[in-house]
């Protein structure tokens, strides 16, 4: 079996650019008609997976674009005739998600550079989950209400008034109905080096109008510098060409332009703590006003079956919607967009309203994009490694570390099956081949469980620790709950571990390889991990007070005591009296530290 790759090794392979040895390249069939971009579809080859989720396809743009998308992409620039080769289309392409990485909201196709059989760069998108609003299949019917439908398309909204993306439209907005799941595709027209105007403001909303209070609060604690770092890596040589420091200005603006105005508290961006039907409610509103103001200023007014608001369009029986003038279709398609939302449900009732050949089908296929479930399961234990703190991360590479060498040794063993050593064949004629081979496949898959029980409790941990980042509470590192998730790892661990071990015992003690490498990986976790434990249980404990802020800092300031850090916030002090008896959080801080004078002191002189 292969060795699980650690996450520091996936986390180098994805800055890599994708090399054609690991993918093939063909002709993308479903590419529609009045697409600019010439596009290709990408396959990974041999087992291999493009996307670091572990997607195995993609597709791809060369790069020299068309005439037709450089025409386009004329309106990113100060002169237009600096849209002149790759118009860094590629570079935009690929720099389009560093605003969501940044903020973590994974609402922008994971964008990668690749290298083709002749040595060009091109840029290659992953596939996402789900499908286009609108495209060659029809119009997906989604149900714009569910509350992860809106949270996603509001913040695809953030990103791209960050990124300045010029071309977003409900055929490059993808959707999955079964999750919710929204993803922003297409991306390269974006990051413009100056003010855009005409007809590219159609398709531009904007700061969102609402705004989930967990995306307003990442907004807030980014550092615009670290997106400016980060949109000013250089694209791989003989590539495209690098951002502009005009296209990065304006990024980095725009960011703080959004944290102006949260900051501000104007009212402008309405902060919610979930969506729901009021949510919907507000965002139809907006469009609606618009759409009245659309009609005040246009002929269509004069019309008399005129639905006169968006919500007409979608209550209209087919009797009444073939009373419908084509002014209508005009209104609507003219007037200004106030979220992504109402770009959804203008598409949706858009449709019904149409007749003749202009109608689409209505479906609900949205299939999840193909992974090679190892590569994915490696990228969980990434995402989660990069937000430990230094201490679990040396936890962590203790237990992976053993995880790798019982892979190691699993290997052996199934090589040694295939092919006996001399002394297993004299064994053999003296126990009997099939029971030698039976006894050592039994270790071996005993062995196998072992692994599987420690990398799941791996995956587990860090799959915890990325659920707490996405939640209100978790947004630094001064919560307890990120501390723990490795330190029920411990437990899990060793436990699974000494009950596969105690099986493997009871089937044979003639070969006791298996039996060594079992004791040892439970040993070493629990000599590794054994002050996690009890630090878990203090934890614990502390964690089940009030809500104080200043109780994460005694959580943090014990932990890393324990694990012989210095502090990095003041000292904390607790005095007892008889006016002033411990608190139940208190009497526990003092037990833990034997301290019964009544005195909690951390201070950095301690430990010098």
């Amino acid at each position: 079996m292969p060795k699980t790759k650690h996450p520091k090794a996936v986390l180098e392979n994805e800055r890599r650019p994708l090399q054609a040895l690991h993918f093939s390249m063909r002709t993308n069939e479903e590419q529609g008609s009045n697409q600019a971009s010439v596009t290709y579809r990408v396959d990974a080859m041999d087992n291999t997976s493009l996307g670091s989720h572990g997607e195995t396809m993609g597709f791809a743009k060369q790069m020299v674009p068309p005439d037709k998308e450089l025409r386009t992409a004329s309106r990113l620039f100060k002169n237009s005739g600096d849209a002149q080769g790759d118009a860094g289309l590629i570079t935009r392409q690929v720099a389009s998600n560093q605003a969501d990485k940044l903020l973590g909201l994974n609402v922008i196709a994971e964008e990668k550079y690749g290298v083709d059989k002749d040595g060009k760069v091109i840029g290659v998108s992953i596939q996402a989950d789900g499908c286009n609003v609108v495209g060659k299949k029809g119009v997906l019917q989604v149900d714009c209400r569910d509350p992860r439908i809106q949270k996603g398309l509001s913040d695809l909204q953030v990103i791209d008034f960050i990124n300045g993306e010029t071309d977003r439209h409900a055929g490059n907005i993808f959707i999955d109905p079964a999750t919710g799941k929204v993803t922003g595709i297409d991306n390269d027209l974006c990051l413009p080096e100056k003010q855009v105007g005409g007809q590219a403001l159609d398709k531009m909303v904007g700061m969102p109008k609402i705004m989930h209070e967990d995306t307003a609060r990442r907004i807030l604690e980014a550092d615009p510098e670290k997106l400016r770092a980060m949109l000013s890596t250089p694209p791989p040589k003989n590539g495209p060409k690098p951002l502009s420091k005009d296209a990065i200005d304006g990024a980095v603006n725009r960011l703080k332009a959004l944290q102006t105005e949260l900051q501000s508290q104007s009212g402008a961006i309405l902060v919610v703590k979930s969506f729901n039907d009021s949510t919907h409610h507000k965002a139809m509103d907006d469009a609606n006003e618009s759409y009245k103001k659309q009609q005040k200023t246009s002929m269509s007014v004069k019309a008399q079956h005129e639905p006169k608001s968006m919500d007409e369009f979608m209550k209209m029986s087919e009797k009444d919607r073939a009373k419908i003038p084509p002014s209508a279709i005009d209104s609507l398609d003219s007037t200004p967009k106030t979220s992504y939302l109402a770009t959804v449900e203008m598409e949706i009732a858009k449709n019904k309203i149409l007749t003749g050949k202009y109608v689409l089908p209505e479906h609900t296929n949205a299939p999840t994009a193909k992974r090679q479930p190892d590569i994915k399961l490696e990228k969980e234990l990434a995402d989660g490694y990069q937000k430990m703190s230094v201490p679990e991360r040396k936890t962590f590479d203790k237990a992976f570390e053993r995880l790798n060498k019982m892979e190691e040794q699993l290997d052996a063993k199934r090589k040694h099956l295939d092919d006996p050593s001399m002394t297993d064949r004299f064994k053999a004629l003296y126990k009997g081949k099939q029971e030698v081979h039976d006894q050592k496949e039994q270790h071996a898959n005993d062995l196998a469980n072992q692994i599987a029980q420690l990398k799941g409790s791996l995956i587990q941990s860090a799959r915890k620790l990325n659920e707490e980042i996405g939640q209100d509470k978790t947004f630094s590192n001064e919560t307890s709950g990120t501390k723990s998730s490795l330190s029920s790892l411990v437990s899990h661990t060793s436990s699974s571990q000494s009950e596969s071990q105690s099986h493997s015992q009871s089937k044979s003690q003639s070969l006791d390889s298996t039996g060594h490498t079992a004791n040892g990986a439970r040993s070493e976790a629990e000599e590794t991990l054994q002050n996690s434990n009890a630090k878990k249980s203090q934890v614990d404990t502390l964690g089940n007070t009030s809500p104080d802020p200043d109780e994460h800092l005694n959580v943090r300031q014990m932990l890393d005591h324990e694990h012989g850090e210095h502090p990095t916030r003041p000292s904390t002090r607790v005095e007892v009296s008889k006016d002033h008896p411990p608190s139940v959080r208190d009497k526990t801080h003092l037990e833990v530290h034997h301290n019964t004078k009544g005195e909690i002191h951390h201070s950095q002189s301690q430990h010098q």
